[in-house]
């Protein structure tokens, strides 16, 4: 046997053990809106949002970040009317202008995954963000997800060389703009392609 392959091999076998012996730790709840104070977020999150920010600096500028870098946080798009709530994720970067939410980006998941397991993720996603009132912007279509569409979606991640990703530009008018993506992001150490879904929320500027 190829060393090299064994020791993937190897390396992946131990990786699987750990995700059936040592689950991803339960989860915490990051609760927030574009707009919100970090006051707010930091009191109805059970996430140590003080623990994890550069809080927002008392001047003009009121800037400030807080970070998910490790399992497990939910995400809780917590507005009344366009709100959501994300899987369990261990990244997202919040930033602050004025004191206030002005940015979320994050990718909804533990880790990169199997097409079928993005293609998941981006379907509970989706129909939560139809449900709640979100509108296609610039043109855009929501992603088919019948198996003809998913079939389709599978040969552009991975045949169109400029970008490897499908783009959702979406809009809570006056309120809320979202860019709501799925991409090819390269493989494992067995050479099994993976991907991730990805949002990213700011205001909705005219």
């Amino acid at each position: 046997m190829n060393f090299k392959f064994a020791k993937a091999l190897s390396i992946a076998l131990i990786c699987g053990i750990g995700w059936v012996y040592w689950p991803a730790p339960d989860p915490t709840l990051l609760s927030l809106r574009i707009g919100s104070k970090f006051e707010e977020v930091t009191k109805t999150s059970s996430y140590p949002v003080e623990k994890n920010s550069n809080p927002p600096r008392n001047d003009e500028g009121g800037f400030g970040y807080t970070f998910v870098t490790e399992p497990s946080v939910v995400i809780k798009f917590d507005a009344p009317r366009y709100g959501f709530i994300l899987p369990p994720t261990t990244f997202a970067a919040i930033a602050y202008s004025e004191g206030k939410v002005s940015t979320i980006r994050t990718s909804p998941s533990l880790r990169t995954l199997s097409f079928s397991e993005a293609v998941s993720v981006f379907s509970s996603v989706q129909t939560q963000l139809q449900k709640g009132g979100w509108q296609l912007k610039n043109s855009n279509s929501w992603i088919d997800l019948s198996p003809g569409g998913i079939k389709q979606l599978h040969y552009q991640l991975n045949n169109d060389s400029s970008s490897h990703m499908r783009i959702v530009s979406l809009t809570a008018p006056g309120k809320y703009a979202m860019y709501f993506s799925m991409r090819r992001a390269g493989e494992n150490l067995l050479g099994f392609d993976r991907y991730l879904v990805e949002l990213s929320i700011g205001p909705d500027h005219p």
